[in-house]
């Protein structure tokens, strides 16, 4: 399966200079080192979860620092959020990046440099793939920690109700859509909001038609690829059976797990959540449907963590996101 990375997005016109200013803070009452981290992801989420478990873990291992989490709610994230507050010199110690927007940082130069973080003992934990991913001009520029692929969750039970497969095609999704889509219960979510992880969604799409969004030289959003994976999503709306005013952020599987959407276009972060929060939800998961005559494809993401290098404690915090398990 052919698997690509977003490398860049509109953020990262933005005009805002971001590189001069940092977070300032101090230690605790007590002598702590205070880590300020934030992250994109619902406080009661999966990923939340996860990363509370691990993180309480480092401070029984490291009884020096405290981290304090701030989640932040996707759409702020991956808008003007972490730009603005860098602008102002309230950036935090370390934050989560995704793969369309962390050149935004990067270019800036926000980044406190890993290499020294991550010797060869500590990148054999990783994939190539994953380490290749955060290392630029020879330099590892930030820590990955999850890989996503794309792909098309269902619930079972609707389908088995509707006397229908799983589709394979682009064809057999948006019937199914259809078939399955109720005043109370849309046929399919997909993120249709402007931003990276909308972006992120729609681009294997356009791949499975054998087009991109770029020739290496100009826009190619004229293409027949990317005019047809537009005329899918819009095919979509118009019948209504998308999901337009969903409960919640698109990307959250919850819109699956709480039986508000019959389909979910998502990555593969949901499946720990769905096995967590959704335990006795009979869902599947199959490859993203693909066009005529298309190829079957996905698009490999991964938000990475990104120390920034104006904290009063940088060293910490790579100390901290140098590891898989966060738990060291």
């Amino acid at each position: 399966m052919k698997k690509k990375i977003l490398l860049f997005t509109a953020a990262a016109l933005m005009a805002i200079s971001l590189g001069a200013c940092g977070k300032k803070n101090d230690d605790t009452a007590d002598g702590k080192v205070e880590l300020e981290f934030w992250n994109h992801w619902v406080s009661d989420g999966g990923e939340a979860k996860f990363f509370n478990k691990k993180i309480k873990e480092y401070e029984k291992n490291n009884p020096d620092v405290k981290i304090v989490q701030k989640n932040i709610s996707i759409d702020d994230y991956t808008g003007t959020k972490l730009t603005t507050a860098f602008a102002t010199g309230d950036g935090p110690d370390l934050f989560s990046a995704s793969p369309g927007t962390i050149n935004t940082f990067i270019d800036s130069g926000i980044n406190y440099p890993l290499d020294d973080f991550f010797p060869k003992e500590v990148r054999e934990d990783y994939s190539k793939e994953s380490i290749k991913d955060v290392t630029k001009d020879g330099k590892i520029i930030a820590a990955p920690f999850e890989q996503d692929l794309m792909a098309l969750f269902y619930n079972k039970d609707m389908f088995e109700k509707a006397g229908i497969q799983p589709p394979k095609t682009w064809d057999e999704m948006t019937e199914a859509a259809k078939k399955l889509n109720t005043d109370k219960v849309a046929g399919i979510t997909y993120d249709l909001t402007k931003g990276a992880y909308g972006n992120f969604s729609f681009m294997p799409f356009v791949w499975q038609g054998d087009g991109d969004f770029f020739d290496g030289k100009k826009s190619t959003l004229n293409s027949p690829s990317v005019i047809q994976a537009l005329t899918l999503w819009k095919k979509m709306v118009s019948d209504k059976s998308a999901n337009l005013k969903p409960s919640r952020p698109a990307s959250d599987v919850g819109i699956l797990g709480d039986g508000e959407t019959a389909m979910w276009i998502g990555g593969s972060f949901g499946i720990k959540a769905l096995e967590d929060d959704y335990p006795d939800m009979n869902i599947g998961v199959v490859p993203l449907p693909i066009p005529k005559d298309g190829t079957p494809t996905t698009v490999a993401g991964g938000w990475k963590m990104v120390v920034n290098k104006q904290s009063k404690n940088p060293k910490e915090a790579a100390k901290l996101v140098r590891t898989p398990s966060i738990g060291q």
